[in-house]
């Protein structure tokens, strides 16, 4: 476990979420309410309602200085 966690900080890991088009898992079938039934679930509506907001999910503290240097006085 330690050699893991020490793996995952040394990174900058990109997570993918796996969603599920249809319940027969048909190819070229699309069902609207349970793609948005998993997206609500797994955080997606969230995050997107927060970014249209105006405020990113994440800035790299770089990106963050720069964006906010004015305000340091």
């Amino acid at each position: 476990m330690t050699a893991l966690i020490k793996t995952m900080q040394q990174t900058s890991p990109r997570f993918v979420r796996c969603i599920k088009s249809n319940t027969e898992k048909l190819p070229l079938s699309f069902e609207a309410p349970n793609v948005l039934r998993q997206l609500k679930y797994a955080g997606v509506m969230e995050a997107l309602r927060v970014r249209r907001a105006g405020y990113p999910n994440r800035l790299r503290y770089r990106a963050f200085l720069l964006q906010f240097r004015l305000m340091l006085g």
